[in-house]
């Protein structure tokens, strides 16, 4: 929580957190103070090697929009982010 609270007070735009160990991929985008306007997103990818599983419902705790999320099936992905050149984080799931 503190992280998020740092994040919003200091207006750190454009947080990605990439994360592991879901079995499913996804991409969240997180609207914490619900002003319409996204304060982090959340991507993650399945496993390669690993048994996958179906979407879960997501927590509702920071106002969540489910922007992908696929199950069953194998995959991995790959992101590219840039800090001296403007413009939008593509990420691509193969």
């Amino acid at each position: 929580m503190c992280l998020l609270f740092f994040i919003e007070t200091n207006d750190i735009e454009n947080v990605v957190f990439l994360v592991g160990d879901t079995h499913c991929p996804y991409a969240i985008s997180y609207d914490r103070d619900a002003d319409g306007t996204p304060n982090f997103y959340e991507l993650a990818s399945s496993p390669m090697s690993a048994i996958v599983l179906a979407p879960t419902p997501v927590d509702q705790t920071f106002n969540p929009t489910v922007l992908y999320a696929e199950g069953d099936q194998f995959n991995f992905g790959q992101g590219r982010a840039s800090l001296r050149q403007p413009g939008p984080v593509r990420v691509k799931e193969f």
